[in-house]
C-alpha cells in the first residue's frame, strides 16, 4: 500500500515537472486541476491552449481566462500591448489581473473567428460585416496590430473582439504607409473575400482622413 502511494506521488510529481518544463515559476497539477503561479493558486475547469510554446490558457472556476506565459518578457509584451488597444478603443479581452508571467482576462463568448467568416462571408448576417467594419475603423491609427492574424479576432454575437496580441503595434504614418492597413496582409489568404477586404480598407483609409 505504501509503495502504491509513493508511486502515485511520483507520477504526479513527474507530471507537474514535465508539464511545466518551459514555464518559469508555475506548476500545473492536472490531477487536482490547480495552478500555482509564484505561490498564488488558481483552480481551473479546462485547458484550452492552442500553442503551448507561446502560452497556456485555462478557463478558471470563476469563469475567467488565465493565460500563463513561458517567461516574464512575453507576459510584459502582452500587458504593454493592451495600452494601445485601450487608447484607441479597440475591443479586446480585457486584462483584469496581471503578474510576472500571467494575466487573468474576461472570458469572451466565441461564435466564430475572422478566419471562419472570411472563408465564406455570404453565410453570415449583414450585421456581422457591419460590426467588422466598425472594429477595423477603430484600428485606423495603427498600420499593424502586434502579432495579428485572422484566428485571433472573434465575433461574440454582438461585436468583434481581439483575443491575442503583443506590444509590436505600429503607429500609422501618413508620410510612408497611407494605403497600408492591418488587413492588407489578408488579401492573399482569402481571395474569395477580396472585395469585402478592399471595401473595409477603404473605410479605414477614410477614417484616417479625420486623423490628419
Amino acid at each position: 500500500m505504501v509503495s502504491l502511494i509513493l508511486l502515485i506521488l511520483t507520477i504526479n510529481l513527474f507530471a507537474e515537472i514535465n508539464i511545466n518544463s518551459c514555464f518559469i515559476n508555475s506548476v500545473v497539477d492536472e490531477f487536482t486541476q490547480r495552478i500555482t503561479i509564484n505561490k498564488k493558486k488558481y483552480s481551473y475547469l479546462e485547458e484550452i491552449t492552442v500553442n503551448e510554446k507561446r502560452n497556456r490558457i485555462f478557463i478558471t472556476e470563476s469563469q475567467s481566462i488565465l493565460r500563463v506565459f513561458p517567461n516574464s518578457e512575453m507576459a510584459e509584451s502582452y500587458i504593454e500591448g493592451e495600452i494601445a488597444l485601450k487608447k484607441y478603443g479597440i475591443p479586446h479581452a480585457d486584462i483584469l489581473e496581471s503578474g510576472d508571467i500571467h494575466v487573468v482576462q474576461k472570458k469572451i463568448n466565441i461564435k466564430f473567428s475572422l478566419h471562419q467568416f472570411l472563408l465564406n462571408p455570404k453565410n453570415y448576417d449583414a450585421n456581422v460585416q457591419k460590426s467588422l467594419i466598425t472594429f477595423f475603423k477603430k484600428t485606423a491609427p495603427l498600420s499593424d496590430l502586434g502579432d495579428f492574424h485572422s484566428k485571433q479576432l472573434i465575433y461574440n454575437g454582438r461585436q468583434w473582439v481581439l483575443l491575442d496580441w503583443d506590444n509590436s503595434h505600429e503607429i500609422w504614418d501618413s508620410a510612408t504607409d497611407e494605403q497600408w492597413t492591418i488587413i492588407s496582409g489578408l488579401h492573399h489568404d482569402y481571395p474569395q473575400s477580396i472585395e469585402l477586404l478592399m471595401g473595409i480598407e477603404s473605410e479605414i483609409i477614410k477614417e484616417r482622413l479625420t486623423l490628419k
